[in-house]
């Protein structure tokens, strides 16, 4: 603008004229573009030492229109366009947007005529963009040169004054709607669409913690927000409704949420952090901006005031949408790729196969070859599948590196098929980056990764209704994958061999064996590595040795190296019986020293390793040329130095494994070149050793033929052995069959089949004469330490059976010297008996087969057991037995075929037949009939339960209040509507009469709907696919909270507050939730304190341990240290200390109390209590904390769930009739079907009446309905072909008079079959 003169008369004009003709001149400056003007000020700044300023200097904080602002003075701005400039900044210290105009001037501090004028400048000031000014307002140099006319410089005495005049405007809303777009960096990228949607909130104190949107379009796509303001940082989610409904659908976009006052533009607000690209697909619909508190809450945690007018505030969303190219592509495949952790030299490479003809396509099809990082590969295709032909099938196959053993690459990869023009219709079937498994490791004996099943066929041609589009479309498609390379990190082959050899089984141990080799040329013939010991977890150790020939083991191996793994436990451990295995796999490998990619391996699958066999591993490991050929400027051996290694795993065999151990076991035996017939395992459990003083004998089918196994605790009268004695029982009647087989017999550890016992025979050809295979073993065997064959007084006892087709030129030579060595037992007298001949024999082998009688024999045990039957069962079959709950029976055979004992009534041993063997429990001997407890609820806790139902009942808060509720639930969506209404709600709100109303059925609820509700709502909360609640152990179907639940579901303490809502509303409404949690979740629910024995709840088999631990002595011979081994979230074995520096402490008799408090404590506390905080939270908004005085955890399960054991007595005592009386024929027919019915048709028919398969524990007399009590009624209707009709509002069924038992059975079983899932106008 430059200086203005003023001649010498106005110098005589009053200063404070001056100064308004300032403020006159710079108002003059601004353009006001007829804005509303809501406040003007001007402000001077003095400054009294020029010199003293420092490179940036500010003023002092002043007031224009309520508002606090600052000036800013800074010198020599960083820019090289600012060198020698003064720039000056007009900086807002408000946390609101403000809409102002400026102008700055600086002017000599004694004469306001000697003065500067800056341009006019704009600005929507902001927290992010708080800041504004002129960088180069004026030259350093101008400030001190004198106007001609005045005689002055702006800067005089070290002296001047800055000034600002500021008109502040009311804000236009495309002034807002602009600062939303500029939060936005497009990156060059192009954009197809955007748009703002507002969501008006018009009263924001009744809103729950989660709010939706209705439903919108932008950018042709549909959208909702969801905001979410009662969490400890609130956030509102942006939701895609498109890509729910396809799959294959992908939205790239850049999203801003704002917060306004509804009236005023200057209280806007949005999170200024940067906007990254979201891509919105089926797998991951949603996003979401955080709102942070400090910025938008006060103190207290209400929203901002400002924000705020009449209890109303608007949301909304500023969206844009860009087109998909193949850089879009890969940014979100990033997702599947993207590293965690420190890799080096990350290389990546995309390529896409273009399939020109799908139906031109063979069965197997390869891509052509393509170059990423340095190795080749191709797309390997499968149109109809591996092993699916409803599927396809795709890998990525390594094919460069056949020529190299030694080669090994880390790799993430993603696998897509999208459609032939569009990036964004895609389909990819890959593992996150975040996740394990997502690392995969390409080597010679593993080229190729990726799935059986990548994608139906039906799903690559189905077209979308809205897009209007396929993946495969005009027989065309797309088929990709991005690769993404990592350079090995030291010791990273270690993380690639534990893949290899990863299984889902227990195991003991594991660890790694490497033994450097500094000079090959000096080793000798046959090397031994250092002896080599490892511990992992609590328990479990053994001794390794490596042995390497490096010319090779013998002159058939001489060009190769040859390795073996020795196991030497039994060499050197006293405590390892003669009977001890050891389970174990093995990958040996030899490496370079410096490159964890570069080395050889091979694999020793499953195998036991005894005293006498005990080393395993391979002749020929390696050509030993290869060791030193250069393979990418490697070789394995460099400078005569390398690494020979082992990673070993060592498994507990637990009960359960018997086909593993079957496998291993057959291995034992040869075949001779003979055609087997059949094999098979066939195990016998034994408890109570000691008890058993006479032999035990187990009857069983092997290739059609029925054997026995006998076992004599006591080897007849030789208190020393054992004896184990097979026999087939076909051929003691039979003078002319003959059966070839081999078989071994064992004892082994019930609880680890690691320690057995074998027998490995030859031939046997077993016929009348010569029908027993036996071996006997010393008992101080048996028993020798603690893990050997017996242990608990428990063991199994077993054989294996091989038979073999006899040969018409067999071998009679083989025969007679099996029979001449035939004998019962290793330490039984000689039962040798003299063949007649070799003529005989040839007679015997031509008859063979002309003769084959099948008798069928019943071995009945010699020591019946007293057992009682834990439920109904009505025979189906000739040979079965009736048996009634609570009767006592005498079991006879308890292997009388599988799952299936024999045996009669103990009163009336002419009923006999066979029944279920889980239907028994067997009565200890100290036992008689009147003191067997039958495990139900006595009277005396009926009557105690309903004393404090009741006092419950009494309370204010547990009064339903004199209002109704009404929820509309859609069963297609029962789940998420469920949560949507009941979340929405108040807890006060939810206390009213409860009405239900299913979308699309004419039901009215009068109780039965509600009843329905709770039924299916319970079925939904107790699924474990929702990862909300998981089962407490393998063994049982109670629920406990899994504390992963927050991987799975972001909004997962929202949900636990839904569950706890739920199960606080059942007890509200008096009714039963068909789902059952662990005692430990009830305990934990009432706040009651835990203790040792509930880690019973949690881990049995752990309490189990743990308690032999607390009570039994010698804690330092088993190996445990203060770390134990736990699975994280991603199923990984992880270690975890229970204290400092744990994994170096042994447990010992003196600590093992501490052991033991310390893995209660981590077992029992912590892991689930957040997840258990909201659900409390649920909880007790409906029912009051008294609970916890007047119930016990006990008292809770059935108070919540009732009982799902149905007592048909009381059942029927507690019935209405209404046109029948109890002795119509109906009625008593209906009452003996009933009681047939297995407790499958027993609950469904109860669902079929009341809605719900769970009984009040106080019996059927307190069966609800309509609200208050309301017993089960039969009433008379329709003639006798109608239907059953159940109205299980009113717990009743509409029974027409049938005349006949048949009748009734069959119709009754309909309506119960067809009659459920909905309901009508009644």
């Amino acid at each position: 603008m430059g200086f203005f003169s003023l001649d010498k008369k106005s110098k005589k004009i009053n200063k404070i004229n001056e100064e308004k003709e300032t403020v006159k001149k710079l108002e003059s400056i601004i353009d006001n573009e007829e804005f509303e003007i809501l406040n003007k000020g001007y402000y001077e700044w003095k400054i009294k030492n020029w010199q003293q300023l420092s490179k940036k200097s500010s003023s002092t904080q002043f007031k224009i229109g309520n508002y606090k602002w600052k000036l800013e003075l800074e010198f020599d701005n960083s820019s090289e366009n600012n060198i020698g400039f003064v720039s000056l900044n007009l900086i807002s210290l408000n946390t609101i947007n403000i809409y102002a105009k400026f102008v700055f001037c600086i002017r000599n501090y004694y004469d306001p005529t000697c003065i500067y004028y800056g341009e006019f400048l704009s600005n929507y000031f902001s927290k992010k963009k708080s800041s504004s000014g002129s960088e180069n307002f004026i030259r350093k140099y101008e400030l001190f040169t004198k106007n001609e006319n005045l005689k002055k410089s702006i800067v005089d005495n070290d002296r001047c004054i800055v000034g600002v005049y500021v008109i502040i405007y009311k804000p236009e809303k495309e002034y807002c709607i602009n600062e939303v777009k500029n939060e936005i960096n497009n990156e060059n990228y192009e954009v197809l669409n955007d748009g703002i949607y507002e969501w008006k909130i018009n009263n924001w104190d009744q809103i729950t913690n989660r709010e939706y949107s209705p439903v919108f379009s932008i950018c042709n796509h549909e959208w909702k927000l969801e905001l979410h303001n009662r969490s400890s940082e609130p956030y509102i989610t942006l939701k895609s409704i498109d890509v729910l409904n396809d799959i294959f659908a992908h939205i790239s976009t850049k999203y801003v949420i704002y917060i306004r006052n509804s009236e005023n533009f200057n209280y806007f607000y949005f999170n200024q952090e940067d906007k990254p690209f979201c891509y919105f697909e089926n797998e991951q619909s949603m996003f979401s901006q955080r709102i942070y508190k400090s910025e938008l809450f006060n103190e207290k945690g209400n929203l901002n005031p400002c924000y705020i007018i009449n209890n109303t505030l608007i949301v909304g969303v500023y969206i844009c949408t860009y087109k998909y190219d193949e850089e879009q592509c890969k940014n979100e495949l990033n997702k599947y790729v993207k590293y965690y952790g420190y890799y080096k030299d990350l290389n990546e490479g995309f390529y896409e196969w273009k399939i020109e003809d799908w139906n031109q396509l063979g069965e197997k099809e390869y891509s052509p070859e393509f170059m990423i990082d340095n190795h080749k590969w191709r797309l390997e295709l499968y149109p109809n599948g591996i092993d699916n032909r409803n599927y396809i099938s795709l890998y990525l196959k390594c094919t460069d590196r056949d020529d190299d053993p030694s080669y090994h690459i880390c790799a993430k990869k993603a696998l897509y098929i999208r459609n032939y023009d569009d990036h964004s219709y895609f389909y990819c079937n890959g593992e996150l980056g975040f996740k394990k498994q997502s690392l995969l490791y390409y080597n010679r004996k593993n080229n190729s990764s990726g799935y059986n099943q990548f994608i139906t066929k039906s799903e690559l041609f189905s077209r979308n209704e809205v897009l209007n589009r396929s993946l495969v479309e005009n027989n065309k498609c797309v088929i990709g994958v991005y690769l993404r390379t990592a350079k090995f990190k030291y010791d990273q082959h270690k993380d690639e061999l534990k893949e290899i050899i990863h299984d889902n089984r227990n195991f003991e141990s594991e660890g790694f064996l490497e033994w450097d080799i500094d000079d090959w040329n000096q080793l000798k013939r046959g090397e031994f590595s250092p002896k080599f010991n490892f511990k992992k977890i609590t328990f479990g150790r053994h001794t390794w040795m490596l042995q390497l020939f490096p010319n090779g083991n013998g002159e058939a191996n001489e060009n190769y190296v040859s390795l073996y793994l020795k196991n030497v436990t039994f060499e050197e451990d006293i405590y390892y019986s003669p009977t001890s295995h050891v389970c174990a796999k093995a990958i040996l490998y030899i490496k370079n020293c410096e490159n964890s990619s570069c080395y050889v391996f091979d694999e020793i699958p499953l195998t036991y390793y005894s005293k006498t066999f005990n080393s395993y591993g391979f002749n020929k490991f390696i050509k030993t040329s290869e060791l030193f050929s250069n393979y990418l400027d490697h070789s394995i051996i460099e400078n005569n130095r390398c690494t020979i290694g082992a990673y070993i795993r060592t498994y507990i065999q637990n009960e359960g494994k018997s086909k593993e151990f079957s496998n291993i076991i057959k291995n034992k035996l040869s075949n001779g070149n003979r055609e087997i017939l059949e094999e098979n395992l066939h195990e016998l459990k034994i408890k109570n050793w000691e008890q058993h003083d006479k032999s035990i004998i187990s009857t069983f089918v092997v290739g059609n033929y029925k054997w026995k196994l006998e076992i004599f605790p006591n080897n007849g009268n030789d208190n020393n052995y054992v004896k184990l004695v097979l026999k087939n029982l076909d051929v003691e009647n039979d003078d002319f069959m003959l059966i070839c087989i081999k078989s071994i017999l064992f004892i082994k550890n019930i609880y680890d089949v690691t320690y057995y016992i074998d027998d490995n025979n030859s031939f046997a050809f077993l016929s009348k004469d010569y029908n027993s295979i036996s071996f006997s073993i010393r008992k101080d065997k048996l028993f020798k330490n603690s893990r050997s064959s017996t242990k608990n007084n428990e063991c199994i006892a077993g054989v294996y059976i091989r038979i073999y087709k006899c040969e018409e030129d067999l071998d009679i030579n083989e025969i007679i010297r099996y029979q001449e060595g035939y004998t019962t037992g290793r330490l039984e007298e000689n039962e040798t008996r003299r063949v007649q001949g070799e003529n005989e024999m040839r007679n015997i082998g031509n008859q063979r087969n002309e003769i084959m009688k099948k008798d069928t024999i019943k071995q009945k045990l010699e020591t019946p057991s007293l057992v009682i039957s834990l439920s109904d069962f009505t025979a189906y079959e000739y040979d079965q037995l009736d048996i009634k709950k609570d009767e006592f029976l005498i079991v006879t055979d308890w292997n009388y075929k599988d799952g299936w004992v024999y045996g009669h009534r103990k009163d009336n041993k002419n009923e006999k037949g066979s029944f279920p063997k889980v239907f028994t429990k067997i009565c200890k001997e100290d036992n008689n009939e009147s003191n067997i407890s039958k495990e139900i609820i006595t009277p005396n806790y009926r009557i105690n339960f309903e004393n404090k139902v009741k006092q419950l009942r009494n309370e204010s808060s547990m009064k339903i209040g004199n209002f109704e509720t009404l929820i509309f639930i859609n069963r297609e969506n029962l789940y998420n509507e469920a949560f949507d209404n009941i979340m929405n709600k108040s807890a006060s709100s939810l206390k009213g009469r409860l009405k239900i109303k299913y979308t699309g059925e004419e039901g009215i609820d009068a109780g039965g709907l509600l009843r329905d509700f709770f039924y299916q709502i319970s079925k939904e909360i107790g699924n474990p696919n929702y990862s909300l609640l998981q089962y407490s152990h393998d063994d049982s179907y109670e629920l406990e909270i899994n504390p992963n639940s927050g991987i799975a579901e972001p909004n997962h303490l929202d949900y636990f507050k839904f569950i706890g809502r739920i199960l606080g509303l059942a007890i509200f409404h008096k009714q039963n939730l068909s789902l059952t949690f662990s005692l430990l979740f009830y305990k934990k629910l009432l706040d009651k304190p835990l203790k040792f024995s509930d880690l019973e709840y949690v881990d049995p088999e752990l309490y189990k341990n743990i308690n032999w631990l607390k009570n039994n002595q010698g804690a330092d011979n088993l190996c445990l240290t203060f770390e134990i081994d736990e699975i994280d979230c991603f199923g990984n074995h992880i270690k975890k200390e229970l204290k400092p520096n744990g994994s170096n402490i042994d447990v010992t008799d003196s600590n093992k109390q501490e052991y033991i408090d310390l893995v209660v404590k981590n077992k029992l506390y912590s892991k689930d209590e957040e997840q258990l905080n909201a659900l409390k939270e649920g909880f007790y908004e409906i029912i009051p904390r008294k609970i916890n005085t007047l119930f016990n955890e006990v008292d809770l399960k059935y108070l919540i769930s009732g009982i799902n054991e149905i007592d048909i007595n009381d059942w029927e005592n507690n019935t209405d009739y209404e046109g029948y009386n109890k002795n119509d024929i109906t009625i008593v027919n209906f009452w003996k079907c009933v009681e047939e019915f297995d407790k499958e048709k027993q609950t469904q028919l109860l669902i079929f009446a009341t809605g719900t398969s769970q009984v009040p524990v106080t019996g059927f007399k307190d069966l609800q309905g309509s609200g208050k009590i309301q017993h089960f009624k039969l009433k008379r209707f329709g003639t006798e072909d109608d239907l059953p009709k159940s109205h299980t509002c009113f717990n009743r069924i509409d029974l027409p008079p049938y005349l006949t038992y048949t009748q009734l059975k069959q119709k009754l079983l309909r309506a119960i079959t067809e009659g459920m899932g909905g309901f009508e106008m009644e």
